[in-house]
């Protein structure tokens, strides 16, 4: 059977005044291509658009606002947007081409250390929080949506395009069709971090794995590793209610870290170096007690032997009597 991704008859051919060379993803509602721009000295990752998108008004008329408002971010973990537009009749987005890869196919060989999903994580809560402080709502944070580069650099992508079809980290809000805000990122970024800890997302698609109201499994009952303080900052993030969440992305990562990284690989160097220090001197202590002790018997032993007066002394018998 052919590979439908080397058999992309996209692929060699130009759109809207890039030069497409291969597949890098494809998604429900696109595909992203690597390609070069007209003058063949700037690699691109070239996403084109579902064209039933573009026939949604709606959604073109979104896409247009907010893609103007993501191209202004100016922000070390956004990926910069060099052109968006439409073109054959479908809607594409040009950005910068990282050399890496997304978070999920990460969590594709299991979860994260406490330390390593805040690394990734914290940055992502920056550049939310720049987003909002312009007006910008992210809509649809999830882990295909964080990229990680070769270098380590970790980037946002697919600002303006947020509200789309899947649903795993979506809102409660989004999914009936309420109004979104910044809570609404600050819940799918919980819901991000819930999966980078424990391998998995805490519900699916349809929200089968919800209670009766809605609550969401623990964190720590699929990672026993994790401390149980974790559940509680899951929770408020993931709150049914915005109101009851994190007031800010990145008051949720700081909420995070204060109960994960005592407990997270990195701190345990620290940790066994105080613990250490502390044996070395109970040891110090014991060794010096021990010192004193043998001092003070030594001195008692001396000092008995020359306690015995003249009287005490009786001369070695003559007649050979037995004393």
């Amino acid at each position: 059977m052919a590979d439908p991704v080397a058999a992309d008859p996209r692929i060699g051919t130009e759109f809207a005044g890039y030069r497409i060379k291969r597949v890098l993803g494809r998604g429900e509602m696109s595909v992203v291509y690597m390609a070069e721009d007209g003058r063949g000295d700037r690699e691109v990752a070239l996403k084109l658009l579902a064209p039933e998108l573009a026939a949604d008004a709606r959604f073109r008329e979104r896409f247009q606002r907010e893609l103007t408002l993501a191209a202004s971010l100016d922000h070390p973990n956004v990926i910069p947007l060099y052109e968006a537009g439409e073109a054959e009749g479908v809607l594409f987005i040009a950005m910068r081409y990282v050399e890496g890869a997304d978070l999920a196919k990460r969590l594709a060989r299991g979860h994260l250390s406490p330390a390593h999903a805040l690394s990734i994580l914290e940055p992502v809560a920056d550049a939310l929080g720049v987003a909002h402080a312009h007006g910008l709502i992210h809509g649809g944070v999830k882990p295909t949506n964080i990229l990680t580069s070769d270098a380590g650099q970790v980037y946002v992508s697919d600002f303006g395009l947020g509200r789309a079809r899947d649903q795993t980290c979506a809102a409660p809000e989004q999914r009936g069709g309420g109004e979104v805000s910044a809570r609404t990122d600050v819940y799918a970024l919980a819901c991000v971090l819930f999966t980078c800890l424990t391998g998995g997302p805490p519900l699916g698609d349809d929200a089968t794995d919800a209670g009766p109201h809605g609550e969401r499994p623990a964190a720590t009952s699929r990672n026993a590793e994790l401390p149980p303080g974790i559940d509680a900052v899951l929770v408020k993030g993931m709150a049914t209610s915005p109101l009851d969440r994190h007031r800010s992305a990145r008051e949720l990562t700081d909420d995070a870290r204060r109960v994960l990284m005592p407990y997270s690989e990195d701190a345990t160097p620290r940790m066994a170096r105080r613990r250490n220090r502390r044996k070395r001197a109970a040891l110090a202590v014991l060794v010096i007690s021990a010192m004193l002790a043998i001092g003070v018997a030594l001195a008692v032993l001396f000092a008995g032997g020359d306690n015995q007066g003249p009287g005490d002394r009786r001369p070695p018998p003559t007649d050979g009597t037995l004393i």
